[in-house]
């Protein structure tokens, strides 16, 4: 799972900024320290991503109403979402 001649540290920062990686298992890091270490910085990006769909849950809402009446959503009309939302509305026919 780690980075190719990095140490188990150094692999989880660049996995936890990394948007491919989906599970991280800890258990098997043996350093307390380093462990203890890794759980925190999962932990903050935990709590970044939380904090990031609760204040664009109204947005993420409108994306999937849109996507459940049209199946997809172009990047234009994806950006209409947070530049001009009710464009959006109006253009798709998507309900408040």
């Amino acid at each position: 799972m780690s980075y190719p001649h990095t140490d188990v540290l150094s692999s989880m920062r660049k996995i936890a900024a990394d948007d491919y990686f989906d599970a991280v298992e800890v258990t098997h890091i043996e350093d307390p320290q380093v462990r203890e270490e890794v759980k925190a910085l999962l932990d903050g990006a935990y709590a970044k991503c939380r904090e990031i769909l609760e204040r664009d849950r109204d947005k993420l809402e409108l994306v999937a109403r849109f996507l459940l009446e049209h199946e997809t959503m172009n990047a234009a009309q994806f950006q209409l979402v947070y530049d001009d939302p009710e464009a959006l509305k109006a253009a798709g026919g998507t309900e408040s």
